[in-house]
């Protein structure tokens, strides 16, 4: 595919990042209209930025060697010349398409606890029972060529046991607006108004689960460089009680933030 545009200089490499959830479909008839795309945000010490703070539909930048630099736009993103394909050749470009979109570098995590599963009236034991919860949800993702359906990247059991949900580069599907958050869920239910006698799960995170949690977001903030202002609760970006008035979140960002 070519870009046919106006844009700053040739002697460049250009870059845009689409951002709208259209632009597969428009990428799939073969064209891509940019009539005005905004020049891409910088941040001084920090490589994140996080969907929500991005205001347009699509940003670019200029790289000459190891400079960046947000540029204005417009243009066409087009295929270089026609060709036919087969159905099947068509469905493969589709879905590889639609993958390549959910494909994220992560840029902060959010912390969540699992409450119960509707319905069953207990807390899951396991990745799998969320899976099966979250695939009625439709929260799936097609991502490196397969579908996910648990929302969270990590769940974390009270044995202090670890177990995955979907990939890390996987966009999540756990905090809309903030999905390129990792998402952990901690078994339990850690709200005293939903679970005031522990009746519901665990009313309070185990040390356990404390120490795998720390451990897992010490680990992941160092490999993604997330700075520490970019660990969330669940509550702090969406209208919920989650992880509930019981999680020691002020504790856990605390010794996340303690190297060694």
């Amino acid at each position: 595919m070519t870009f046919a545009g106006s844009r700053q200089s040739e002697q460049t490499d250009l870059l845009v990042f689409l951002l709208n959830s259209s632009a597969p479909k428009a990428l799939r008839t073969g064209h891509l209209d940019l009539r005005s795309v905004a020049p891409g945000p910088l941040v001084q010490h920090s490589s994140v930025v996080a969907p929500v703070e991005l205001r347009s539909d699509a940003v670019a930048y200029v790289r000459a060697g190891a400079n960046l630099k947000g540029v204005a736009l417009g243009g066409r993103i087009r295929a270089e010349h026609d060709q036919q394909w087969s159905e099947q050749e068509s469905k493969h470009y589709s879905a590889a398409l639609v993958s390549f979109f959910n494909i994220i570098v992560p840029t902060g995590i959010i912390i969540h606890h699992t409450a119960t599963i509707p319905g069953k009236g207990k807390v899951p034991a396991s990745e799998s029972e969320v899976d099966q919860y979250h695939q009625t949800r439709g929260f799936n993702v097609l991502c490196f060529g397969r579908e996910y359906h648990v929302a969270y990247h990590y769940l974390v059991l009270p044995d202090g046991k670890v177990q995955q949900g979907r990939p890390e580069r996987c966009e999540g599907a756990h905090a809309p607006g903030y999905n390129s958050y990792l998402g952990i869920s901690v078994a339990g239910d850690f709200s005293s108004a939903d679970n005031p006698r522990g009746s519901k799960g665990l009313a309070k995170p185990t040390q356990k689960q404390m120490k795998s949690l720390i451990e897992l977001c010490r680990k992941l903030r160092q490999q993604y460089n997330i700075p520490l202002q970019h660990i969330l609760r669940h509550s702090d970006v969406a209208p919920t009680k989650c992880p509930g008035d019981r999680f020691p979140f002020e504790y856990v960002v605390s010794q996340v933030a303690r190297v060694g």
